[in-house]
């Protein structure tokens, strides 16, 4: 017999935000700002609209090949998110599945994605009503889904078979998958109206009275997953409502590639009532994929595009005051600063005990805290810029005030441990970041010296001007210290 584990409480129902989450501050802001900025900068250009073509064009691969409605080749993923939902483009052997049934499935996931845009330009409150409409969209070219069929007794084993999929309608059975050896119980059919009804109004409620996205985003989508409304796609649809959360909050929609490791373990954390693995990894999304916006700007430097990059600055110059606004920007390097010296002290606490195990290794070995001046910023800008590009997919601004702090540590070999903080895209919107690295000499500083350079950050820490002190230093501090332990792994692989 299988082991019942109960995802939705039929007790309690959906568990409503706690107060204390409901205020929790909204660290998605400054992105949204710089993203309102950028869109902004970029408005005549057609350069936005193809960036959202491909984000929507991603968004519609990636949410069915988690589900593993298809499968589909890195390769090809690639180009048809360049290209567009085109049969030709799909090379034998590069899916488990009919060409064309892909084509068609992931056409109804791109509708879908498109819908929620239209949607959220309407301003208009979210239904229960819209989110079978979604329903149906995404699952528009699919006409049966698996149901399962218990054996007469425990000894004969259950059968599958398919059945019509009922579209934009909650189920009438009962869904609850088996997986090795645990059945998961969630709502029961005739309890999935209400239920639907109240998760509608409590989001709409906490969307009006400012709860933060991340935090929404994940409460909907966990809660929603416990109701499981429909006979199947509740997976696409979950993602497809974080994803009305996101882009109604002017952020972008939410993506979870179809190897991400995080996302099941944080929705097992949701299910015994921690949504902040959740809430933590949503955020990261978006930080993630407003780096890969950041790029957008740099296209438009190319030679065919300075027309337009001179009528938009002329265009923006003409309706505000551009030394105002400067200075508006510019107080993010004031935040960088005071980050910077976050950074210091920890170093400083650290130090002092790294020399001394070095020194059992090598007695001669000894430290260096060094950080950037006037003259110095230029110091590891190509290691910037290489780093941003292969590793976190966004474009490193070096023409802006750019600081660093460094840990040189020498024994038989000498490694340097560098925070550099530096802008973000082209035109600079008051946004920077922090990604760092740790690399390791061979033989001396000279210039012929071999040089191994390794991101230590999974994900870059990004911030903008708009951002409260207070706030950053809470949010920096433990990524600050993810960091160092990667470093100090790092170190210890290469003694």
């Amino acid at each position: 017999m299988s082991k019942v584990v109960a995802i939705w409480n039929p007790d309690t129902g959906i568990q409503e935000l706690h107060p204390y989450d409901r205020s929790r501050p909204n660290s998605l802001e400054g992105i949204k700002n710089s993203w309102a900025s950028l869109s902004d900068s970029l408005k005549h250009s057609s350069l936005l609209n193809e960036f959202r073509e491909r984000l929507d064009r991603e968004w519609s691969i990636e949410t069915g090949a988690f589900e593993k409605v298809y499968e589909l080749d890195r390769g090809v993923t690639i180009t048809l998110i360049e290209q567009g939902f085109k049969a030709e483009l799909i090379y034998h052997g590069a899916t488990n599945k009919p060409v064309d049934f892909v084509v068609n499935v992931l056409r109804d996931q791109y509708e879908a994605i498109e819908s929620i845009r239209d949607f959220v330009a309407r301003k208009t409150p979210l239904t229960t009503s819209y989110v079978k409409q979604l329903h149906a969209l995404l699952l528009s070219s699919q006409s049966e889904t698996d149901a399962v069929v218990l054996g007469a007794s425990e000894r004969e084993p259950a059968r599958y078979i398919k059945i019509p999929l009922l579209k934009g309608e909650w189920k009438q059975q009962p869904n609850s998958p088996d997986r090795d050896g645990v059945k998961y119980e969630y709502c029961p059919p005739v309890q999935v109206a209400s239920e639907m009804d109240r998760l509608i109004r409590l989001a709409n409620e906490y969307d009006s009275s400012g709860v933060s996205p991340d935090m929404l985003a994940a409460w909907l989508h966990h809660r929603f997953a416990q109701i499981h409304p429909f006979q199947d796609g509740n997976g696409r649809v979950a993602r497809a409502l974080a994803s009305y959360v996101f882009l109604r909050a002017g952020l972008f929609p939410l993506i979870i590639q179809r190897n991400e490791p995080a996302y099941i373990p944080a929705l097992e954390k949701a299910d015994n009532g921690d949504l902040s693995p959740l809430i933590d990894l949503f955020g990261a999304i978006q930080r993630q994929y407003f780096l890969k916006a950041s790029q957008i700007s740099e296209q438009l430097f190319a030679p065919e595009n300075e027309l337009e990059v001179l009528l938009t600055q002329l265009e923006q110059n003409a309706a505000q005051d551009r030394a105002a606004l400067d200075a508006q920007l510019r107080t993010v390097f004031a935040l960088s600063d005071k980050l910077l010296l976050t950074c210091i002290d920890q170093f400083r606490n650290i130090e002092n005990r790294l020399v001394t195990i070095l020194q059992s290794k090598a007695p001669a070995a000894w430290s260096n805290l060094a950080q950037s001046t006037q003259e110095r910023a230029h110091y590891f800008h190509a290691q910037i810029v290489k780093h941003a590009r292969e590793h976190y997919s966004y474009y490193a601004n070096m023409n802006e005030d750019a600081r660093w702090v460094a840990l040189t540590l020498t024994w038989t070999r000498k490694a340097k441990i560098v925070f550099p903080f530096h802008a973000l895209g082209r035109p600079f919107s008051g946004s920077m970041v922090c990604a760092p690295f740790i690399e390791f000499r061979e033989t001396s500083d000279s210039q012929d010296a071999q040089v191994n350079s390794t991101p230590i950050a999974k994900e870059a820490f990004v911030f903008h001007h708009s951002d409260k002190t207070e706030a950053l230093a809470t949010r920096f501090q433990p990524w600050l210290q993810l960091a160092l332990n990667a470093a100090i792994a790092e170190l210890a692989r290469n003694l």
